[in-house]
C-alpha cells in the first residue's frame, strides 16, 4: 500500500515537472521571435516585415510611451545645450508634453540601436549620416523628403537613402581652438598662421607660464582622432590615394601604418612636446570647459555648441577662434560638417504628432534656434545665414565657404575606424604605445574587424 501511494506521488512530481518545463520553452521561444533574446540588440527587420513585426513587438512589453500628449525625443545634447530648443518646442507646441532624453554620446547609437529592436525608442531621434543610412534601410524612419527639400543639396545628400531623404539637417558642427584673448596677449603670443608656429605658442605657455597651453577632454577619443585628421587633410586625404581609402577599408586593403604613419609624426609632437599631457585622458569636455573658463588655460578644443556653456560660465572672458593647424603649405579647415540630423521614429506611437514638430525645425524659425543653441555653426537651409558672431572671426573664411573636413571619411567602416583610431592614440597619449605600435595594431583590429563582417 505504501509503496503504490509512494509511486502515485513520484507519478504526479513527474508531471508536474513536464508541464512546468513546456512553459519555460514556449515563454523562450516567444521571447527570441520578439528580438529580446541575447542577441536582439543587434536584429533588425527588413522593411518588407516591419510593419508586422512592428504590430507584434506593441502588443508586448515596451518602453514607448502611448500617452497621446508625450513626445520623446533622444539625442546626445545635454541640458545646457538645449535651452533655447527646449523653450521653442514648448512655447510652439503647448498641446504636447515634449520629454528630452540625454544619451551619452559615446554608446549614443548601440542605446539607439537596442531600444529600436524592442520598439522603445523615442519619437524622434537625433542621428548620425550612418544611423540614418542603418535604420531607412531597416524601415524605422518615416521619409522626410518633402521636407527637406528647402536644404542644400549637399546636406539632403547627407541623410538620403534610395530616393528619399530621412532626417532633417541641423546646423553643422566642428571642432576648433577656443582662446582667451586677455591670456593670448598677456603672454605675448603670435597669432599662429601654420601648426608649427601654433605649437611653437604652447610649449612657450606650458614652460614658462602658469597653468597650461591647452584644455582637451580627451577622456573621448574621437578628440584626438580628429585633431591627426587635421595633420592628415592637406598632404593625404585630399589625394587621390586618400580619398580613396574607405572603398580599400572596405576589401581589408588599407594599412593604416604604411599610408598614415610618415603623415602623423608631426601630429605626435603634441604629445612629445606635452601639449597634450597624459591626464587629459581623465579629462572630459565639461572639465576641460571649466578648466579653461578659470584661466588655467589659454586654448580649449570645443566646438559651437560649447559657446553658450562658456559665456555662462565666464560671461566676461573676451574669447576668439582658431583652426585647427595644418602641415605644409594646405590651407586648414574644420574638421566636422554636416554630421547631425533630426529623424522621426515610425514606430514611436506618435507618427504624425512628431512629424509636425520635425517639421517645424527645419523652418526658418527652427533652424534659428537650432543655431541659437550653437552660435558659430551654419545653417544648411538654401540662400540663409543667421551670421558669424565676433568671436568666430578668427574661422570665419572656413564657415563662410564651407571649408569643412567630414570625420566620417573612412567609408563603410567609418564608425568602427574612428573608434579605434581614438582608442589606440589615447595608448600613445599615455605613453603605453609608440604612434608607430598603435598604427599597426589598428591595422590588426580592423582586419578582425573586416574579416568578421564579410
Amino acid at each position: 500500500m505504501n509503496s503504490r501511494k509512494f509511486n502515485g506521488i513520484l507519478i504526479c512530481i513527474l508531471m508536474l515537472l513536464l508541464v512546468f518545463s513546456g512553459g519555460l520553452c514556449r515563454c523562450g521561444s516567444a521571447d527570441n521571435q520578439n528580438g529580446s533574446g541575447t542577441d536582439g540588440a543587434s536584429k533588425t527587420a527588413s522593411p518588407k516585415d516591419k510593419k508586422d513585426d512592428a504590430a507584434d513587438k506593441q502588443e508586448g512589453r515596451t518602453l514607448t510611451n502611448r500617452d497621446a500628449s508625450v513626445i520623446r525625443i533622444a539625442c546626445w545634447q545635454k541640458e545646457p545645450y538645449l535651452i533655447n530648443l527646449k523653450a521653442y518646442l514648448a512655447e510652439t507646441f503647448p498641446e504636447y508634453t515634449i520629454k528630452v532624453e540625454y544619451i551619452q554620446r559615446d554608446n549614443y547609437e548601440s542605446v539607439i540601436d537596442s531600444q529600436l529592436s524592442y520598439n522603445g525608442a523615442a519619437d524622434i531621434i537625433f542621428v548620425t549620416q550612418r544611423m540614418t543610412n542603418r535604420y531607412a534601410r531597416a524601415g524605422y524612419l518615416a521619409p522626410l523628403t518633402d521636407v527637406c527639400r528647402p536644404f542644400t543639396e549637399e546636406s539632403q545628400k547627407a541623410f538620403k537613402y534610395l530616393n528619399n531623404v530621412y532626417a532633417v539637417p541641423s546646423v553643422s558642427s566642428y571642432e576648433c581652438f577656443y582662446y582667451n584673448k586677455y591670456l593670448f596677449e598677456k603672454y605675448g603670443l603670435i597669432m599662429p598662421k601654420t601648426y608649427d608656429q601654433f605649437l611653437n605658442n604652447c610649449v612657450y605657455v606650458d614652460k614658462f607660464r602658469p597653468g597650461r597651453a591647452v584644455s582637451a577632454g580627451l577622456k573621448d577619443g574621437n578628440i584626438l582622432s580628429n585633431s591627426a585628421l587635421s595633420l592628415l587633410q592637406g598632404e593625404y586625404l585630399t589625394t587621390s590615394k586618400g580619398k580613396a581609402i574607405g572603398a580599400r577599408i572596405k576589401y581589408g586593403r588599407a594599412s593604416f601604418h604604411d599610408e598614415l604613419y610618415p603623415h602623423l609624426t608631426e601630429w605626435e609632437k603634441m604629445i612629445d612636446y606635452g601639449v597634450l599631457s597624459p591626464d587629459m585622458y581623465l579629462m572630459d569636455k565639461e572639465a576641460a570647459i571649466r578648466e579653461f573658463t578659470s584661466e588655467k588655460s589659454v586654448f580649449l578644443i570645443a566646438g559651437p555648441e560649447d559657446y553658450n556653456h562658456i559665456k555662462e560660465l565666464a560671461p566676461d572672458m573676451d574669447i576668439g577662434t582658431l583652426p585647427y593647424g595644418s602641415s605644409g603649405d594646405s590651407v586648414p579647415v574644420l574638421i566636422g560638417g554636416c554630421e547631425c540630423g533630426i529623424a522621426v521614429n515610425r514606430y514611436g506611437g506618435h507618427e504624425e504628432a512628431a512629424k509636425k514638430i520635425v517639421r517645424s525645425l527645419a523652418s526658418y524659425e527652427g533652424q534659428y534656434i537650432l543655431w541659437k543653441d550653437s552660435k558659430g555653426s551654419k545653417t544648411y537651409l538654401k540662400d540663409t545665414d543667421f551670421g558669424i558672431p565676433p568671436e568666430f572671426e578668427g574661422i570665419s573664411e572656413m564657415l563662410s565657404n564651407n571649408m569643412y573636413l567630414s570625420s566620417k571619411c573612412w567609408g563603410e567602416y567609418d564608425r568602427e575606424v574612428s573608434a579605434i583610431l581614438g582608442e589606440e592614440l589615447q595608448q600613445v597619449l599615455l605613453k603605453k604605445e609608440t604612434l608607430e605600435e598603435a598604427l599597426y595594431k589598428i591595422d590588426k583590429r580592423m582586419k578582425a574587424t573586416v574579416g568578421e563582417k564579410q
